[in-house]
């Protein structure tokens, strides 16, 4: 329903995946050091994007625009590349 609301609204859907709900924020482990955690952020994004294309959000709501906060652009080219070279698989 959020989704639906904020594409009839026009309005972006702001997302900020990161923090610590009891689990690890990495696949290594708790960080030791800020710049770890910063590290982070893009994987956390790049795995919520994949998520949110492979289970058809998109497809459902073409309109929506989504912002995920604090997490850079950095890592998205990469992952645009990975993802259409395995997407078949």
């Amino acid at each position: 329903p959020i989704y639906a609301a904020a594409q009839e609204a026009g309005l972006p859907v702001g997302i900020h995946v990161f923090g610590y709900s009891g689990h690890a924020a990495t696949s290594t482990g708790w960080p030791s050091f800020y710049i770890e955690e910063m590290a982070e952020h893009g994987t956390s994004c790049s795995a919520l994007l994949t998520s949110f294309l492979f289970e058809g959000v998109f497809e459902r709501f073409p309109r929506l625009r989504l912002v995920l906060i604090e997490a850079g652009f950095a890592w998205l080219p990469s992952l645009a590349w990975r993802l259409d070279r395995i997407w078949h698989r």
